[in-house]
C-alpha cells in the first residue's frame, strides 16, 4: 500500500511536469526554426 502512494506521488509530479513544459512551449515562441 505505501509503494502505491509513492508510486501515485510521483506520477502526480511527472504529469504537472509535463504540463508545465507543455504550457511553456505552447506561450513561449519556439528557440529554433
Amino acid at each position: 500500500m505505501g509503494s502505491l502512494r509513492v508510486w501515485l506521488r510521483s506520477y502526480r509530479t511527472t504529469q504537472s511536469y509535463i504540463w508545465k513544459s507543455e504550457s511553456l512551449e505552447r506561450n513561449r515562441p519556439p528557440l529554433h526554426p
